[in-house]
C-alpha cells in the first residue's frame, strides 16, 4: 500500500511543457491558500494507492483560478511522505489544467443548515417553488420554523414527508 496525497498545482505548471521535474520543482508549483482562508483543496486528498490504483471520493476547491498566474489550476498527486520508496524516486502525476469558476453569488444549498436560513437553504425546497410558497402560507419562512412544526406533528405523521403533512394541515 502507498499513500498519496492530492495538491492544487498552479496550471501553466511544468515550464515549457517538460515531462521531467524534480520534485523541488514540483513543490514550488503547489498552491497554497491565501492568507485567512481555508484550504485551498478539500475533501479525499489523502489516498490508499492499491494495486496502482486509488478511489477519489469528492474534492473541491474552496477557492476561484481568478488570483494565480495564468488563472488554472492543476491536481497534482504526490507520494507520502518523501517521495520516494527504497530510495528511487516516484515521480509526481499532474492533470490537465482546468479553470475553477466562483459560485459567488449563486442560490446555493449549504449543508448543515442553520436555524436563521430561510428554509428554500434546505434540500428539495425551492427559492420560488410551490413548497416553499405553501410553507410560508404556514407561517414557515426560516429552518428553525420548519424544526418547531415538524417536531410537534404527531410521530406517525412524522414518518410521513414533513412537508405534506404540513400542507394537509392549512
Amino acid at each position: 500500500m502507498l499513500r498519496v496525497e492530492l495538491v492544487p498545482v498552479i496550471g501553466d505548471f511544468p515550464p515549457d511543457g517538460r515531462e521531467n521535474w524534480s520534485a523541488d520543482e514540483f513543490q514550488k508549483s503547489v498552491v497554497k491558500e491565501r492568507e485567512g482562508k481555508r484550504p485551498l483543496l478539500t475533501g479525499d486528498v489523502s489516498l490508499a494507492m492499491r494495486d496502482c490504483h486509488a478511489a477519489v471520493g469528492e474534492l473541491r476547491f474552496t477557492d476561484n483560478s481568478s488570483w494565480v498566474r495564468g488563472r488554472k489550476f492543476r491536481i497534482g498527486v504526490c507520494v507520502m511522505p518523501a517521495g520516494s520508496i527504497d530510495g528511487a524516486r516516484v515521480r509526481e502525476a499532474i492533470t490537465e489544467a482546468f479553470v475553477v469558476r466562483d459560485r459567488h453569488g449563486l442560490l446555493r444549498k449549504q449543508y448543515p443548515p442553520v436555524l436563521r436560513d430561510k428554509v428554500w437553504r434546505l434540500e428539495n425546497i425551492r427559492k420560488k417553488g410551490m413548497s416553499r410558497r405553501k410553507l410560508a402560507a404556514n407561517d414557515i419562512h426560516t429552518v428553525q420554523d420548519f424544526v418547531r412544526s415538524w417536531s410537534s406533528l404527531p410521530s406517525c405523521a412524522r414518518s410521513c414527508s414533513a412537508i405534506s403533512e404540513l400542507n394537509c394541515r392549512s
